[in-house]
């Protein structure tokens, strides 16, 4: 069952809010339903916030008023039901895991969070964005990957994706090497940078010098509004599972899935490319297999 797309829109943005709206967030996440039936001055009591906070977090989300928004939300009740119906089965929480939870509950959990975030992905993927960058790919001289931390994992795997079928990849997470990788791209290279809130300084400044320089720039986040994806021409959004909200107290859950659901994108990128090569690319790939065998007990 996928998430209402208004809560996937909440939880993209979330980072990006300000302490008042975080708290409206807070409330619709888990109360959505309720919501649908509230006024303004109810809903603003029940998240502990101002009426005119309320005003100021509908504007945000992009809505002409609470009356446009409350509908948005009504609609989004209504989807569901009918998904329940379909699905026949409870709705979840992304990484509702608490400290009473047995080891085959966190198990359950933890792969149901896996599955939903990859499931919500699919719902908002910009198609059309994502054969443009497949094309662009496609003509490049040459793809640099940027990460760090745990998006670097990310990157490097799609750097290693490319790499294997010939195509001219590299993937840094060192700022220096970043900044240096940025200032050596040429009209017509691709920069895919990968960072999960999108605030990674070295990610960031290299992105945008990249782009100076002529580079057709991507971002991979799961934080509309931030700093990398107004930096890049083709922002691609992942769906975030951490539900360790700033106002509220819960368990340090992070999912691997955000990783998942970045490589999974790659991929889907990996493959379009891959369908569209030179037979003389896909045997390379085919033979740097068959070196890989060497390695291999």
């Amino acid at each position: 069952m996928t998430t209402p797309g208004i809560i996937i829109e909440i939880k993209n943005r979330y980072h990006n809010m300000n302490p008042a709206m975080q708290q409206i967030s807070d409330y619709l996440i888990y109360h959505y339903e309720e919501a649908a039936f509230m006024g303004i001055h109810e809903l603003a009591k029940n998240s502990g916030v101002s009426a005119a906070s309320v005003t100021g977090y509908v504007k945000e989300m992009g809505f002409k008023n609470y009356k446009a928004f409350q509908l948005a939300i009504a609609v989004s009740v209504g989807q569901k039901e009918i998904n329940m119906v379909e699905a026949e089965t409870a709705p979840f929480v992304y990484g509702s895991i608490s400290e009473k939870d047995n080891m085959e509950e966190i198990c359950q959990k933890v792969f149901r969070t896996n599955i939903q975030m990859l499931t919500d992905t699919l719902s908002i993927i910009d198609i059309e964005g994502m054969q443009r960058v497949g094309e662009w790919i496609l003509k490049a001289k040459r793809v640099l990957f940027l990460g760090v931390g745990r998006s670097y994992m990310a990157a490097e795997s799609g750097k290693n994706r490319f790499y294997r079928m010939g195509i001219n990849s590299f993937c840094y997470r060192d700022p220096h090497e970043q900044i240096v990788g940025a200032y050596l791209c040429e009209k017509g290279d691709v920069v895919i940078a990968v960072s999960n809130l999108g605030r990674s300084r070295s990610v960031v400044n290299a992105t945008e010098l990249a782009r100076r320089r002529g580079a057709i720039t991507v971002g991979i986040t799961s934080a509309k509004n931030s700093p990398l994806a107004k930096a890049v021409e083709y922002p691609f959004f992942s769906v975030s599972g951490n539900d360790n909200l700033k106002s509220k107290k819960t368990t340090p859950f992070e999912p691997s899935s955000e990783n998942v659901v970045q490589i999974a994108l790659l991929d889907c990128l990996y493959m379009y490319v891959a369908l569209r090569v030179k037979s003389s690319i896909i045997d390379k790939y085919y033979e740097t297999t068959q070196c890989l065998e060497s390695e291999r007990v």
